[in-house]
């Protein structure tokens, strides 16, 4: 628990300020301040323009955000890569306590955080909170039927394992990573598409993802957009009412596959 409420603290310093200020603007009876956590996903610590005047990258809006807030240049991780950052955000300790040692999950892995774990969501509902999960979730779940093998699994039945076992009242997201299938969107314990295609594994040096099969509903480069769209769907929804809210954000970008929209390209 003392793992968790450190966790909770870092989480408080990078959203405190501007959740207070949402509260009293929106007249809540609350105190508790609204948390955004955005995760990004392979972002270097050089990409930042406010961090590093010789970004090749100029970040306008991180850069507001930051002379705005409280920024942290002294960070350390017990692992570099994803399913293992997601473990100790989410849970406090350390990822190689898990029976992950090194690597990631797969998109079709088992879950990696035990029934029973206390997560950041469970600790925030114990405050009055809801909480929510859009976009990347990478630390496994079970699909039904898994046990026979990845040709086996039923789409049409309901998750086990996942977000909504570990603290979240909603989730709309996929299971890996973007390069990684199954691609199929779930939202809270279902999919809500059977796949009904298979992809080619794309070769582009940036915009490469592996070979699986695909819902119709699935588009690798509009993933982005419709993340950002539901992540403020539900933001505009929680704002409305009197109860604080922990949206945890975790972005497939700037990872692979690297698939900029027409407006982005260039």
């Amino acid at each position: 628990m003392n793992n968790l409420k450190r966790a909770l603290a870092i989480t408080l310093g990078i959203a405190a300020l501007i959740g207070f200020q949402s509260c009293s603007k929106s007249g809540r009876k609350t105190e508790n301040p609204n948390i955004i956590y955005i995760l990004a996903d392979d972002l270097g610590y050089g990409d930042i323009s406010a961090i590093n005047d010789s970004s090749k990258i100029i970040t306008p809006a991180l850069d507001k955000l930051a002379s705005n807030s409280m920024v942290f240049t002294d960070a350390h991780t017990s692992s570099s890569v994803c399913t293992p950052t997601r473990y100790g955000i989410l849970t406090g300790r350390y990822s190689w306590r898990t029976s992950l040692k090194d690597w990631v999950v797969t998109g079709y892995g088992k879950p990696l955080i035990p029934a029973g774990r206390s997560t950041l969501a469970n600790l925030l509902k114990q405050k009055n909170y809801t909480t929510a999960c859009i976009g990347k979730w990478h630390l496994g779940w079970t699909w039904p039927g898994i046990e026979g093998g990845e040709k086996n699994v039923d789409f049409t039945g309901s998750i086990v394992d996942g977000p909504l076992n570990n603290g979240f009242d909603h989730f709309f997201g996929f299971s890996g990573s973007l390069d990684m299938p199954p691609y199929v969107w779930v939202e809270n314990n279902m999919p809500t598409m059977e796949p009904n295609k298979f992809v080619d594994c794309i070769e582009p040096k940036y915009g490469w993802f592996r070979e699986g099969v695909c819902a119709a509903d699935f588009e690798h480069d509009e993933a982005l957009p419709l993340i950002t769209q539901k992540a403020v769907e539900y933001i505009d929804l929680k704002a409305k009412s009197d109860s604080a809210f922990f949206l945890y954000l975790p972005l497939p970008a700037p990872h692979l596959p690297i698939l900029p929209t027409k407006e982005f390209k260039g």
